[in-house]
């Protein structure tokens, strides 16, 4: 240590240099794969599994991937556990997109990784999370979704991606935050998939869904998606007419305008549906009014 402080002139920096070279080395997965290795149960105590997770907690950032590749093979429970919250915790800080390492453990791990982010309550690592909303796994896209909003709700105009999720609670989700306020931005992402779901019969999507759709179209937008609405909601849908298929897309339509305000003339074109010659278009209506949120009124002349 002497020489190599005469040579640099500076005692501190080489041990800061020392100091950084040997985390570098208790980092690396020869040294942490060891933890996977069977252990002595009667070793793991709370005290030991207290100083294991107060010392890989010093270590730098980067040791987070080792501590991913390790456990897999960790057979004991608790020390699974105090693992998977030091990973957690770093994930938090580490700037590089780690969700291809993250989503290599199997969901029930990957659950109680965000489970612990979100009782942290340190910053929520964005980009980890909207990597795992396209998570093979329904669970852990709901998950990290509802983490994502309820640590910030402009978090949404990430998650437009969603509105098409196959699975009806992630719709739901969504389509909830949408509907919260008039917002342009999801007006237009909930007009363009409306319209290509209304035309694409492909894509066979469920009643409920087209109705959450709608329903947060009738809370977010402004009244220039009226023309779209009523357009919907007159055609002559003559599948449904025979009784073929429902119209969910013409109960939705109407749905979004009895949502609107009626200064917007949206009671009027409702009340104008309402009555048509055409039996789908009136049983449209009728079936909106069922669809309102509990507790709203269309009928009042104040």
């Amino acid at each position: 240590q002497k020489e190599l402080a005469g040579l640099n002139g500076d005692s501190e920096n080489w041990v800061n240099l020392f100091l950084f070279e040997l985390n570098n080395k208790l980092s690396s997965s020869d040294v942490l794969d060891a933890l996977g290795e069977t252990f002595d149960e009667s070793i793991l105590t709370d005290k030991y599994l207290m100083d294991l997770r107060d010392f890989l907690f010093s270590l730098p950032p980067g040791a987070v991937y080792a501590l991913i590749s390790i456990l897999p093979k960790i057979q004991n429970q608790r020390l699974e556990k105090a693992i998977l919250a030091v990973v957690a915790i770093k994930a938090c800080y580490i700037r590089e997109d780690i969700t291809p390492n993250i989503s290599s453990l199997k969901n029930s791990l990957i659950l109680e990784l965000i489970n612990i982010i979100r009782n942290s309550r340190l910053p929520v690592p964005g980009l980890l999370m909207l990597g795992l909303t396209r998570n093979e796994s329904p669970s852990v896209r709901k998950e990290a979704t509802q983490l994502l909003l309820d640590s910030n709700p402009d978090n949404l105009k990430y998650l437009f991606h969603l509105i098409d999720d196959t699975n009806l609670t992630i719709n739901s989700l969504i389509c909830s935050y949408m509907g919260r306020q008039r917002n342009p931005v999801a007006e237009r992402v909930l007009l363009d998939h409306l319209d290509r779901s209304y035309h694409n019969s492909q894509r066979n999507h469920s009643k409920a869904h087209v109705l959450n759709c709608y329903r947060a179209l009738g809370l977010c937008a402004s009244a220039s998606a009226i023309i779209f609405l009523q357009d919907v909601l007159m055609r002559k849908n003559w599948k449904s007419f025979l009784g073929l298929e429902g119209n969910w897309h013409g109960v939705g339509s109407a749905l979004a305008l009895m949502l609107m305000p009626d200064e917007w003339g949206t009671r009027e074109i409702v009340q104008k549906a309402a009555q048509s010659h055409y039996r789908n278009i009136r049983l449209a209506c009728e079936q909106a009014e069922e669809e309102l949120p509990l507790g709203w009124k269309i009928n009042d002349d104040d």
